[in-house]
C-alpha cells in the first residue's frame, strides 16, 4: 500500500511494508525490490515503513544494509526491539527514508495494543519548513 502526501510546498511518498515472516533472507529482499521499484518511480522524498518481519539478526542485518545500499537511511538502531511474543523481543518494525531528515524517533513501548510496539519519528522534508510525524 503506498500514498503520496503534500506537506505544504512538498509532497513525499509514503509504502508501507508488510513483508513475509516465513521467508528467507533472498525472499525477503526479493520482496524489498519490488517495494524500492515503487520508491524509484517517485522522484521526490520517500519512505518506506511498517513491519520488515526482520526477526532475526542478519534478516534485521541483511535488510538495513539493501535498503542503504539503494539510498535509504534510518534514525533506528539494528536490534531496536519493537516486537515481543514468547518471552522475545526483537527488531521487526522500521521507518527508512531517502531525501528527508529524521529528528527524534522512538518506539511506544508502554503501548500494549498489538505484538508490535509502534514506532514513530518526525521527519523533516527539504523544501518544507516543518515536520511531519510518522
Amino acid at each position: 500500500m503506498a500514498a503520496t502526501l503534500k506537506v505544504g510546498s512538498s509532497s513525499v511518498r509514503l509504502i508501507n511494508a508488510h513483508v513475509d515472516p516465513h521467508a528467507a533472507v533472498g525472499g525477503q529482499l526479493e520482496q524489498l525490490e519490488t517495494l524500492l521499484q515503487q520508491a524509484n518511480s517517485f522522484a521526490g522524498p520517500c519512505l518506506i515503513l511498517g513491519d520488515f518481519n526482520t526477526l532475526t539478526r542478519r534478516k534485521a542485518l541483511e535488510t538495513r544494509r539493501f535498503l542503504e545500499q539503494h539510498g535509504f537511511t534510518t534514525p533506528f538502531r539494528t536490534g531496536t526491539p519493537t516486537w515481543r511474543g514468547f518471552g522475545l523481543r526483537l527488531h521487526a518494525d522500521w521507518i527508512f527514508g531517502r531525501g528527508v531528515e529524521a529528528g527524534r524517533f522512538g518506539v511506544a513501548r508502554p503501548l500494549n495494543v498489538s505484538d508490535h510496539w509502534p514506532i514513530w519519528a518526525e521527519i523533516r522534508l527539504p523544501s518544507a519548513d516543518c515536520q511531519m510525524p510518522i
